[in-house]
């Protein structure tokens, strides 16, 4: 495990070089209760505060923003195919960014899995 950063949208950043690896925070899955269905809206590039995922729950449907904008690098293609091990914490999405992810989310820390 290591530290990572908490966003606004309910999500962990992990920044590594100008790579981010992002995730559902654990408060995030447990009020939206059993993930069913998640969608990745962007095949590559997207802006901040564009809608990025479309998440389905046993309680209803989401979207979520990444508050950073950015090109995604590669896909949790298990979390995609099988949504039930989001409700695991795991990762989702690495992206890469020119922009310093400070400016986008409290400076909580979050414990981050890989």
């Amino acid at each position: 495990m290591s530290n990572g950063k908490i966003t606004n949208e309910g999500l962990w950043l992990e920044k590594k070089g100008k790579i981010y690896k992002i995730g559902l925070r654990r408060e995030l899955i447990q009020s939206i209760g059993a993930i069913t269905y998640l969608d990745i809206l962007y095949d590559a590039k997207f802006h901040n505060e564009e809608p990025l995922l479309h998440i389905e729950s046993l309680k209803a449907a989401y979207e979520i923003s990444i508050p950073i904008p950015g090109e995604i690098l590669a896909l949790n293609k298990e979390a995609l195919d099988n949504p039930d091990i989001l409700n695991e914490f795991t990762w989702l999405l690495e992206l890469t960014s020119t922009v310093e992810s400070h400016e986008y989310y409290d400076d909580k820390p979050a414990m981050v899995t890989e």
